[in-house]
């Protein structure tokens, strides 16, 4: 939190309009490399990083008629994660159907 306080444009990538204007690079700029800086200068542990995604099938409810569902972005950003950085994602089990 005092990293992103600090450092006016990161805030500016997180704000709703850059979200919607553009989601990826709002996440990579946003969130990722933040916390790449982080590890990098031992303000965050050094061992796995866990983003925690509770109740994913909710979002389902809200699907957008366009563009990404919470699912398909994280999907698509996974793989270009730092393998120091997990993603733990839930859902209720009466919706796996």
């Amino acid at each position: 939190r005092e990293y992103l306080l600090s450092e006016p444009y990161l805030l500016a990538y997180l704000s709703l309009k850059e979200c919607i204007a553009d989601p990826d690079l709002a996440f990579i700029r946003g969130i990722i490399e933040p916390l790449i800086i982080l590890r990098k200068n031992d303000s965050i542990d050094s061992t796995n990083s866990i983003i925690l995604v509770d109740g994913l099938c909710e979002a389902e409810y809200h699907r957008p008629d366009h563009g990404y569902t919470i699912t398909s972005f994280l999907v698509r950003h996974v793989p270009k994660m730092p393998t120091w950085l997990k993603v733990v994602a839930t859902i209720r089990s009466r919706f796996i159907e």
